[in-house]
């Protein structure tokens, strides 16, 4: 008797083969995701990559060092000489965790450096996204669609290579609160609880701690709701969950000072906007009971009504310069042939429009299987799956617009792929298990017309799968290995150590803006742009002083009190940019971009060849004449040799370090540099 009470007892506890089952393949996948983000670390140990991670160790760093409140009102005089920057206006969330995780680590006595923290952040969140990913599917689904789409997310290039380790920036920890506010949304609509709204908002409200794809989210939540709305389609939880997960986001991202302008900014207005209908539509609701009217005819008065007052209170807020527009910036996402006129945006690289090879490369093979995925939402047709899948498109449309936002495609598309597995698996899995759909007698299934299928056929669909996911495993590997190296050379860890030992920190070191927060933060030295790229104007500036030719340069170069000029080898290839910004933002220094450069034939003209960005990289390599048939147009091949730099073309300019495709030149003036504010 005791016996049976205590094995009782004990049966609580007992995990069926099933449950265990999951949780070790979960698990396993976590650990995959994890490693293949950090496999730098084991080949490299820790470090810092790509050029915007810069600025968020430094504020962790920061906040560490002297508090969040003493952040919040830094003003940091080293970068955009002269005016400097106030750097609480960015946003804090990942420099935040990143103090956070350090403080925790130190609380529980482990001594880590921040530089170990913040390198390993990024794979973690990658990897948590992975986890993420398995609970929405899991919810919209099955669990072995989740499996399966969250063992594709851990092993998609399009993840990997914003969260792998030393990329500390918006992008891992983004995505992770993108997909963490997307399942508490989803769930909120599936199980009517005013908890899952709730947490939806806190993950969106962090997101805006974070990156400015929040507005990609209010955007996509507010399309959502008013197309059920215009449907009819709409009802009272769907609507309450969307006004819940809305006004907590926006209550949490006010607290933040980068996010005091946003919220009169044209993308938020419209969700109020929104709430407001959603609220019109259960007035009418209410009052066409009372009354005995239709829902329809109360409704158009009261939004037309409101609509009156809504367009009389946003040309007041407009005139009164109080209602935000949307920036140019994300204008372009939406409508890339605008593109052109922000010169300053289109020159980062992962700002153009993503080529098919890049999407395609996001997930790589298992993208064949998305449509089936696509269609399990159309044959299912809930509001949970349409949801779903406007998530898709306008993720895929926003990534063929900008590069950079792939990592935003490849979880929805490694989603739908994981839902194509198992839609086309579940099928194969009863033929090879043998069991029966319509009923378990087989004369009766026969009678009733169900098909069969060999096992032959189920055996080779399960290979084709595996063929798939192996393959793609594979790949990913190959190019996780490429990545592993951290992308800063030892010839700038040369240039950097100089300036340390030889520079004050209020030496001026001037560079075009991609290498700003690299130089700032790893020299220790004052800058005049960096990646902030929020004054075109100073951009144009600097273009102009790589683009003129010494004699003109170094007068620019002295009204900044620029000491030193670091020179990159590819940046002869970026030049088109530096023409571009310094004709369009700053024509007064005599940049003109038809006189520079050919945009017909992507081609340099001569007085490119006789700039000083052209003398201090040619000065240092080989091979001058070469470059002018590549670069230049046509009709100055001919004259390849007269641009090559000699000893005479640098008497402002003495290098002083130099490393493998990057220079570092001290500017010579004839007098003491003088301090003039540019106007």
């Amino acid at each position: 008797m005791i016996k049976e009470r205590i094995l009782k007892g004990l049966s609580v506890f007992k995990v069926s083969k099933r449950a265990t089952l999951k949780f070790l393949s979960v698990t396993l996948m976590f650990i995959l995701a994890f490693l293949l983000r950090a496999f730098p670390v084991i080949e490299h140990g820790y470090s810092i990559r790509a050029y915007d991670p810069y600025v968020q160790f430094y504020t962790a760093q920061y906040i560490l060092d002297h508090g969040l409140k003493a952040f919040f009102s830094f003003f940091d005089t080293q970068s955009w000489v002269p005016w400097g920057r106030k750097l609480g206006t960015f946003y804090i969330g990942v420099g935040g965790l990143g103090a956070l995780f350090h403080l925790i680590l130190t609380f529980l006595g482990f001594d880590v450096p921040l530089i170990t923290v913040v390198t390993l952040i990024p794979p973690l969140f990658g990897a948590l996204s992975c986890l993420a990913i398995y609970g929405l599917i899991g919810d919209l689904s099955s669990d072995r669609a989740a499996l399966f789409s969250s063992f594709i997310a851990a092993i998609s290039l399009g993840m990997i290579r914003r969260s792998i380790a030393g990329f500390f920036d918006n992008d891992a920890v983004g995505v992770f609160f993108i997909i963490m506010s997307l399942w508490m949304f989803i769930r909120g609509m599936k199980r009517e609880s005013f908890v899952y709204p709730f947490l939806s908002g806190i993950f969106l409200g962090l997101l805006g701690w974070t990156w400015g794809s929040s507005k990609y989210l209010f955007g996509l939540y507010g399309l959502f709701v008013f197309l059920l709305l215009i449907m009819g389609e709409l009802d009272s939880n769907v609507g309450l969950n969307y006004a819940i997960t809305i006004l907590v986001a926006m209550g949490l991202m006010v607290i933040l000072p980068a996010n005091y302008e946003s919220m009169t900014d044209t993308t938020f207005v419209l969700s109020y906007a929104i709430i407001a209908l959603i609220f019109l539509d259960f007035a009418a609701i209410y009052l066409a009971e009372v009354f005995s009217l239709e829902k329809q005819k109360v409704l158009h008065r009261l939004v037309g009504g409101v609509l009156l007052l809504g367009i009389i209170g946003g040309i007041v807020l407009s005139f009164t310069g109080r209602l935000g527009r949307v920036g140019t910036k994300y204008l372009s996402i939406l409508n890339p042939t605008i593109r052109d006129q922000l010169p300053a945006f289109s020159s980062v690289s992962e700002n153009q429009p993503a080529p098919w090879s890049s999407v395609f490369q996001g997930i790589f093979l298992p993208i064949i299987f998305t449509p089936l995925g696509i269609y399990y939402f159309f044959e299912e047709r809930s509001k949970e799956g349409g949801f779903f899948v406007l998530c898709m498109f306008t993720a895929f449309y926003f990534s063929s617009s900008i590069s950079r936002l792939v990592v935003m495609f490849s979880p929805f598309f490694a989603m739908a792929a994981g839902i194509g597995i198992d839609y086309l698996l579940a099928p194969l899995a009863t033929a090879l298990k043998k069991e029966w759909i319509m009923h378990k007698v087989r004369p009766i299934r026969r009678r009733l017309g169900e098909l069969t299928l060999p096992r032959g056929e189920a055996v080779a669909g399960y290979a084709l799968v595996g063929l798939v996911l192996f393959l793609t495993v594979y790949h990913t590997r190959q190019n996780v290995e490429q990545m592993a190296g951290y992308d800063i050379s030892g010839g700038e860890r040369k240039i950097f150590q100089y300036l340390r030992t030889h520079a004050s920190r209020s030496d001026v070191v001037a560079a075009w803006w991609d290498y700003g927060y690299r130089i700032r933060y790893s020299a220790h030295v004052t800058t005049i742009v960096d990646n902030f790229t929020n004054n075109n104007h100073q951009l144009g500036t600097v273009g102009a002083m790589l683009m003129l030719p010494p004699s003109k340069s170094v007068e620019l170069l002295r009204k900044y009190r620029v000491k030193y000029v670091v020179a990159y080898q590819v940046d002869v290839r970026k030049a088109q940019w530096m023409i571009k910004i310094s004709s369009k933002h700053a024509p007064e220094w005599g940049v003109q971009k038809d006189e520079w450069y050919d945009e017909e034939t992507n081609k340099y003209l001569r007085p490119f060849f006789k700039s000083t960005l052209w003398r201090l990289v040619v000065a240092q390599m080989r091979g001058e004449s070469q470059l002018v048939s590549q670069l230049g147009a046509k009709k100055l091949q001919e004259e390849a040799s007269s641009f090559e730099v000699g000893s005479g073309d640098l008497k402002f300019f003495k290098a002083v370090e130099t490393g493998k495709n990057v220079y570092l030149y001290k500017v010579l003036y004839r007098a003491p540099i003088e301090s003039l504010t540019p106007s």
